[in-house]
C-alpha cells in the first residue's frame, strides 16, 4: 500500500452500507509522510488550488463502494470535507482574502505554539540527561540542600524518580492535552495577545460579544466550528475589519 497522509474529518460521514461513522480519509496526494491533517491545515504550497476526489472505506463494515469525499484545497490549505462536488466548488467560491488571511494568521500562531512546546521539550531532554549523569538522582534530600543551584524549570518532574522513563512520563502526562483543550489554551493566548492584558482578555472571553451575535466565547469554543467562530472575532477585533 505504501505510505500516506490522513485527513480528519470535523463532522464523521453516515456510511451508507451500515450507517458507521466515518471520522478519515488515506490520501496519497502530499507528501506521504504518515501525517495527521484537519480542516484548516495546510498541506501544500500557496499555489495549491484544486479538488481532492477520494474514496473512503467505512472501518465497521469496510465497505469503501461508491462512497467518495470532495476536498476543496485553496492556496494549500484544506478548506473542508464534503461528500458533495458541488457543494466542494461552492466552499471555493465563498473563500474570501478576508477568511484566508485569517486562517493564515491562526495556522501562523499554531505554529508559534508548537514551537514553543517543541522548545520546552528539548529543554527538558537536556535536563533529563544532565540531571542522571551528574547522579542527582541518587542524591538525599541533605545532598540536594547543600548544592547551591537554582531550581529550573523542569526540577519537578526529575526530582523523586530513580527512573529517566517514570520522569519521561511525568513530563508527558502534565504536558498532554487532548484536542478541545489545545484549542481552548490557544484561543486563551490569542485573546491575551489581542487585547494586550491578561484580565481583559478573560472579560471578553466571558461576556457577550458583539462580533458573535451577543454570544460568549466560552459558549461556543467547545466545537470546532465555534472555536473556529471565536479565533475569527478576535482576528477581526485586532485588525479592526468588520466591526
Amino acid at each position: 500500500m505504501g505510505l500516506f497522509d490522513t485527513i480528519h474529518f470535523n463532522k464523521p460521514i453516515i456510511c451508507k452500507t451500515c450507517g458507521g461513522m466515518i471520522k478519515s480519509v488515506q490520501v496519497k496526494d502530499f507528501a506521504q509522510t504518515l501525517s495527521s491533517y484537519y480542516e484548516k491545515d495546510c498541506i501544500g504550497h500557496a499555489e495549491d488550488i484544486r479538488i481532492l476526489k477520494e474514496e473512503v472505506s467505512c472501518p465497521t463494515c469496510s465497505n469503501s463502494a461508491s462512497t467518495h469525499v470532495y476536498i476543496p484545497i485553496v492556496r494549500g490549505i484544506i478548506v473542508g470535507v464534503t461528500e458533495s462536488f458541488e457543494e466542494a466548488q461552492r466552499m471555493l467560491q465563498d473563500l474570501n482574502l478576508e477568511k484566508l488571511t485569517f486562517w493564515y494568521h491562526d495556522l501562523f500562531r499554531r505554529y508559534r505554539l508548537k514551537d514553543r512546546e517543541l522548545s520546552d521539550a528539548r529543554g527538558f531532554m537536556q535536563k533529563l540527561v544532565e540531571w542522571y549523569e551528574e547522579g542527582r538522582h541518587t542524591e538525599t534530600e541533605a545532598d540536594s540542600a547543600k548544592r547551591i543551584l537554582p531550581v529550573f524549570l523542569h526540577e519537578k518532574y526529575l526530582k523523586n524518580e530513580q527512573n529517566p522513563v517514570d520522569a519521561i512520563k511525568k513530563y508527558l502526562v502534565a504536558h498532554s492535552w487532548n484536542d478541545k483543550e489545545m484549542t481552548k489554551e490557544r484561543i486563551r493566548e490569542l485573546a491575551k495577545e489581542v487585547m494586550d492584558d491578561d484580565k481583559m482578555a478573560e472579560e471578553w472571553l466571558n461576556a457577550p460579544a458583539f462580533v458573535l451575535g451577543n454570544k460568549k466565547p466560552v459558549d461556543l469554543w467547545d466545537t470546532k466550528e465555534g472555536a473556529q467562530l471565536v479565533i475569527e472575532a478576535l482576528y477581526r477585533i485586532e485588525y479592526g475589519i468588520g466591526l
